[in-house]
């Protein structure tokens, strides 16, 4: 399917959540069965950059597979998968040209709530992350785990021209096997609560660089 020239977010999918009024119960960590695949979305946030926004937005999923999706040109994310989901897998994923008309965000973003665990990003291409306005200030990412993320396994993804991986206070993160060409990195704003042994070293880097030694030598 395609999704484009939308005027917020191009799809929101929400599970059932722990409050829901349903059967569903969010705590057995059962799958909702969200599955999002080969789907190109392009051209959103044209008008209104709401909080959950980008290309695609879900929350409170339980083993969704995203996969096999092009999104580009969003004015915020490409990925939004804040609050409430476990066990998700985002792969062979195209992301480029997203944060074209905000900051301090990422391609991929999550976070706000520490029930995020165990979500996947492997084996996705983002690239050209940057915004067009100058007036945007505070910086673009190729994933930015916010306020309390916890636990997001990331591997075998080539970043180009995509800025860092931001951490935000969470921990247990494992990261390895990523490739950053011309910027990149891993970086974190609270270094003194990340434990340098989440990080694995195998990462590589062209231009990319790693000022709070978050990658053990």
């Amino acid at each position: 399917s395609t999704f484009a020239y939308c005027a917020e977010t191009a799809v929101y999918a929400e599970g059932p959540g722990p409050d829901a009024r349903s059967d569903y119960d969010y705590y057995a960590l059962q799958s909702t069965g969200f599955v999002f695949k080969n789907n190109l979305i392009h051209d959103v946030d044209l008008v209104r950059v709401p909080v959950e926004s980008g290309g695609l937005a879900f929350s409170y999923q339980i083993g969704a597979d995203v996969s096999h999706n092009e999104i580009y040109n969003s004015a915020r994310y490409g990925i939004d998968f804040k609050y409430g989901n476990i066990d998700c897998v985002m792969e062979y994923n195209y992301l480029h040209h997203c944060m074209t008309n905000s900051a301090d965000g990422g391609a991929f973003y999550c976070g706000r709530v520490a029930t995020n665990r165990g979500n996947e990003v492997r084996y996705n291409v983002v690239a050209d992350i940057y915004a067009l306005n100058p007036i945007h200030t505070g910086g673009t990412f190729a994933i930015y785990m916010d306020d309390s993320h916890e636990n997001l396994i990331c591997y075998g993804n080539i970043f180009y021209n995509s800025g860092s991986i931001m951490n935000n206070i969470g921990r247990g993160h494992v990261i390895h096997d990523n490739v950053f060409i011309t910027r990149g990195g891993i970086q974190g704003k609270n270094p003194s609560i990340l434990d340098p042994k989440d990080y694995a070293d195998e990462d590589r880097f062209t231009e990319g660089w790693n000022s709070l030694d978050l990658i053990p030598d």
